[in-house]
C-alpha cells in the first residue's frame, strides 16, 4: 500500500503544480489521505492555461483513485493482507 501511496502522491504534486494550486503539500497530503480527491483535483479548472498533458504518473495515480472508488472490497482485502 506504501508504493500506491507514494503513486498517489506523486500524480497529486505532479497535478498540483501543472495547475498552479497552492499550496502544494496540502494538496499532496489530502490526495494521500483520501485518493479520489486527486480526480477532484484533476477535474477541477485551473485559473492559468494548462500547456502540457497529463504525465503517465498521473495516468496510473487517477487509476489507483478509480479503483479505490469502484472496487473498495479489492482495496480492503489488500489493507488486511500480511505477508
Amino acid at each position: 500500500m506504501l508504493g500506491l501511496d507514494l503513486l498517489v502522491g506523486a500524480a497529486a504534486y505532479i497535478c498540483a503544480k501543472r495547475k498552479d494550486f497552492s499550496p502544494v503539500i496540502l494538496w499532496v497530503a489530502v490526495c494521500v489521505v483520501v485518493w479520489p480527491c486527486l480526480i477532484v483535483l484533476e477535474v477541477c479548472r485551473s485559473q492559468a492555461a494548462e500547456k502540457r498533458p497529463l504525465k503517465p504518473v498521473e495516468y496510473f495515480g487517477l487509476a489507483a483513485a478509480v479503483i479505490v472508488l469502484a472496487f473498495p472490497s479489492v482495496v480492503l482485502h489488500l489493507m488486511a493482507y500480511k505477508p
